[in-house]
């Protein structure tokens, strides 16, 4: 996730990064506002640990964000994988007409 995309996301992301990291302080993350390097460089301080432990962690936990805005692109009633994303799979001609054929018995 680039910083621009990580800055505009920012307050719908500081929650999340609240929970995953529990010793931030709503001031720190308020302080971080959107800035990697801002965040990286206080969770060291808070868990002790090195920075490309942390930078790991930090970019595994990004992409489950950009993965989430790919997923809601590509919005419902799209057929992915020949069925409509939602919860429901699509029926086929012949499906159908078998539908049909129970609900007249």
């Amino acid at each position: 996730m680039n910083t621009d995309v990580l800055r505009g996301k920012w307050n719908q992301m500081k929650g999340q990064v609240k929970s995953k990291w529990g010793q931030l302080t709503d001031d720190e993350l308020m302080q971080i506002n959107g800035d990697k390097d801002k965040l990286i460089g206080k969770l060291q301080q808070k868990y002790g640990r090195t920075k490309d432990e942390i930078s790991r962690e930090v970019e595994s936990f990004f992409k489950q964000f950009d993965t989430q805005s790919t997923t809601q692109k590509t919005g419902t009633g799209q057929r992915v994988g020949g069925q409509d994303s939602g919860d429901e799979p699509s029926l086929h001609q012949d499906d159908r007409s078998t539908e049909r054929k129970r609900k007249i018995s």
